[in-house]
């Protein structure tokens, strides 16, 4: 927020703000020597904060340290799809929040969303967790690299998360260097799958984890996974097929 202006009556109030997400829209370019092998993850991610001009909190994230040695954003990409990929590869929301910019996988909020503070819930099912972990090419069939929980996959069956087409997993060499920190990572992750309408917690974001209180009275425990604003109405969910 830019100025907030009162009026005389009191009856309005003038706010002038900026999108943070526009800093992003603008094309990618980069300094960084790619080719000498020696570009992490993370140096890329810092760059971009860097160019665009936003700070952030983070310290650290999954794969961080991963080697990048090809710049595969060389036309019509980018800064904000170019931090998309690595939030995607490192199993992470990004978010831009309190002016800065943020990764978080899941964030627990303490938020208990009460009757009176939504207009319709649905409560759908646990969903199941997930016992497979996969990186795809995207474009070629059968280049992937896959890490199985076979425990997991006794008890509760074969249910995936999946990265397709990651433009920095490029090759089935960096898909296997990326897919063991995404899996101990993912590993198990279940949530109850819900349906929110008009929450009165505009502030919420993919990733938070709420309670919220159903009609009978009982509290579910829940993750933000989408998050959709049409005309006047706000929605929350946590979508999930059968086997998840």
């Amino acid at each position: 927020v830019q100025a907030v202006e009162q009026s005389d009556t009191g009856e309005t109030v003038k706010v002038t703000a900026y999108d943070y997400a526009l800093k992003f829209a603008q094309t990618y370019q980069t300094e960084l020597d790619y080719a000498s092998g020696s570009i992490t993850l993370w140096q890329v991610f810092e760059e971009i904060l860097n160019k665009v001009q936003v700070e952030t909190d983070v310290l650290d994230f999954t794969n961080a340290n991963f080697i990048v040695d090809s710049n595969q954003f060389v036309e019509g990409y980018s800064y904000g799809n170019v931090m998309a990929q690595i939030a995607g590869i490192s199993g992470n929301f990004a978010h831009i929040y309190n002016d800065k910019l943020c990764l978080i996988f899941t964030n627990d909020t303490g938020i208990v969303i009460e009757k009176g503070q939504y207009s319709e819930f649905e409560d759908k099912r646990d969903s199941h967790p997930i016992t497979i972990v996969a990186i795809e090419d995207g474009t070629v069939e059968g280049e992937n690299i896959v890490r199985r929980w076979e425990e997991g996959i006794e008890e509760y069956g074969e249910n995936y998360f999946t990265v397709s087409g990651n433009l920095f997993a490029y090759t089935q060499d960096k898909r296997q260097q990326l897919v063991d920190a995404l899996f101990d990572k993912i590993k198990g992750f279940y949530y109850s799958s819900m349906k929110l309408t008009d929450c009165l917690f505009p502030e919420l974001k993919c990733g938070d984890k709420v309670q919220i209180r159903a009609k009978d009275g009982t509290l579910v425990d829940s993750i933000i996974l989408r998050w959709q604003n049409s005309d006047y109405s706000h929605t929350l969910e946590a979508p999930s097929i059968i086997k998840a």
